[in-house]
């Protein structure tokens, strides 16, 4: 048993907090649990809505990322081939946003290369 030292009134604290915290991932996926001693208050949960690079949220994000994912799609039937660095020029170098486009492109079926090969490309190989 790995609580050996602990009371049962804290292993019963501990649980009932887990619990709490479990549910509310549940129902909404913005809710964090932060352990009880690094903070002030009984319940452990935060709730609170996080804020991205220029206060964005991740909605916020998700939609710049597909609206850049539309614009460098007609680049890519044009050119053939976009670079990661005009992906990050694309993306206002906000490196959520900029994942999130390369997902994206990823999900329509385009190739977005690796380290050694930084290229988004049409994929080939289907």
């Amino acid at each position: 048993m790995r609580f050996k030292n602990i009371s049962e009134d804290t292993r019963t604290k501990y649980k009932s907090t887990l619990l709490e915290c479990i549910l509310l991932l549940v129902i909404s996926s913005k809710v964090s649990c932060i352990p009880m001693e690094k903070t002030n208050h009984v319940n452990s949960c935060d709730s609170r809505v996080h804020a991205y690079k220029n206060g964005k949220t991740m909605e916020q994000c998700k939609e710049e990322a597909r609206e850049n994912t539309r614009v460098l799609s007609k680049e890519l039937l044009e050119n053939g081939e976009v670079s990661w660095t005009r992906v990050l020029d694309t993306a206002g170098h906000d490196e959520l946003v900029y994942k999130l486009t390369l997902k994206y492109l990823r999900q329509q079926g385009y190739d977005i290369g690796n380290n050694k090969i930084p290229r988004v490309k049409p994929n080939t190989g289907l």
